[in-house]
């Protein structure tokens, strides 16, 4: 029996939910509900379809092995059936085949271990893979100009925390990047290419300390500026603000330090605001209310100057997001539990569906493949309806239906609890797991995995 569309599975319990292109997903559930998408959707899922095929053509320049090629020999004839003209029950498993593929090509090549840097593993590999004749010259001078980013951008870091670096570090690092350079040109030629390879992993790890530097700089800061918990940003706006009054020019300082940190802001609210597993009624009014105070500040023109005035009132502005996102934390439901089991798979689908990386043509089929426990017909009963044309709450209150029925273990009294990762149980009062690291519960900014 062929496997379901959006399901890869060896058991009920086994099940990996396939995710999709959004744009993918937005012309397939119209192709579904409407037969004919709009222009828009169609125009987005043919650019959709071009990023696919360019992925292919950048990827196929190695193969780790004779399986792997025939992978990919398959990915592009399947790439090149798939169109926007073809009907919904043969275009659907052709965008899950190809995603799977795609997905089975990635998860062998980060098997290898040279780097700890995904772009330096896989120049190394495509390196290895040269030598050995198993890819085109390509696979390296394609590759190389992504190297050349990725050391700039260490450079732009290293500028960055020089004053704070100890002498010997900052000699260390510029002997590093000397080393860079010395090395990409080395994988220009198969004569010295094994010799670029060796001297980029031994360089990569020294300039990888920078990460490190800036982790530690992070954790620092946040250390130290705790009044505004907001997600990924709350530290950086806080010491920006305490900073913002005595800059020589407020203006040009809110627009260089202020307003980046707003758009990492938006763009993370974006992704996750309906991610988030809050309690259905709290999101019905959080969201818009975030939406509303985000806007007010991304949308702040400081003109020719910022009085002090004004700068009680942008203040006035973060104190009330923060105060938003700090009642939410409150009110967050753990889900880590959930990984590995049944629970898990449906959740999955839930966040899925909300962040449009699952067609809704897909869903009933799931059921079939993991059939839920009796006690779970309303959290399936409110995904059905979803599918059918009803409203995105439905989806908040299968999840929370969901997680009502599968609670998170309680970590604070009796005998301990039993980790959902490993399975090892875990001392009572313990909120993280000793043998694997999983956790019973973990922050707001990471509560919407598998979305």
């Amino acid at each position: 029996m062929a496997a379901l569309p959006g399901v890869a599975c060896g058991g009920a319990l086994d099940l990996e939910i396939i995710h999709l292109p959004s744009s993918w997903v937005s012309f397939l559930n119209e192709l579904a509900f409407f037969r004919t998408p709009t222009e828009e959707t169609v125009f987005e899922f043919e650019r959709g379809l071009e990023d696919a095929r360019a992925w292919h053509y950048f990827e196929s320049a190695y193969w780790v092995s004779e399986a792997q090629k025939q992978e990919l020999a398959n990915l592009e004839f399947l790439l090149s059936e798939m169109s926007s003209a073809s009907p919904l029950d043969k275009l659907l498993p052709q965008a899950f085949e190809a995603v799977q593929i795609m997905e089975a090509v990635q998860a062998e090549r980060d098997k290898a271990t040279y780097s700890p840097d995904p772009l330096i593993n896989d120049m190394v590999l495509a390196g290895a893979c040269w030598s050995a004749g198993q890819a085109e010259e390509r696979a390296i001078s394609e590759r190389l100009p992504r190297l050349r980013v990725w050391g700039s951008r260490l450079q732009e870091g290293f500028e960055a925390l020089r004053p704070v670096l100890p002498a010997e570090a900052q000699r260390d690092l510029e002997v590093g990047f000397r080393h860079l350079e010395q090395a990409i040109a080395e994988f220009g030629s198969l004569s010295t290419l094994k010799a670029g390879m060796a001297r980029l992993v031994e360089t990569s790890e020294l300039l990888l300390v920078l990460v490190e530097w800036r982790r530690k700089a992070r954790e620092r800061q946040m250390e130290r500026f705790r009044r505004w918990p907001i997600p990924l940003v709350g530290a950086g706006l806080e010491e920006c603000f305490e900073r913002l009054p005595d800059a020589d020019d407020r203006v040009e300082f809110w627009r260089e330090a202020v307003q980046p940190l707003l758009v990492e802001l938006s763009h993370w609210w974006g992704q996750q605001r309906e991610l988030l597993p809050l309690p259905a009624e709290f999101l019905a009014e959080w969201i818009p209310q975030v939406d509303q105070d985000l806007a007010e500040l991304t949308d702040f023109d400081p003109g020719g100057a910022i009085s002090d005035e004004t700068l009680a009132d942008l203040t006035d502005w973060v104190d009330a997001l923060a105060a938003s996102f700090g009642e939410a934390s409150g009110q967050v439901q753990a889900t880590g539990h959930l990984r590995g089991g049944a629970a898990g798979h449906y959740y999955e689908v839930i966040q899925g569906l909300l962040r449009n990386t699952l067609p809704v043509p897909a869903v009933p089929g799931l059921f079939t493949a993991s059939n839920p426990p009796e006690a779970w017909q309303g959290v399936v009963d409110r995904m059905l309806e979803f599918t059918k044309g009803g409203p995105r709450e439905l989806l908040y209150e299968a999840r929370d239906e969901l997680l009502r029925l599968v609670p998170a273990p309680d970590v604070s009294e009796g005998a301990g609890w039993t980790c959902p990762f490993c399975q090892q149980t875990v001392p009572a009062g313990r909120t993280t797991c000793g043998h694997c690291g999983g956790g019973a519960s973990v922050s707001l900014e990471v509560q919407s995995w598998n979305a």
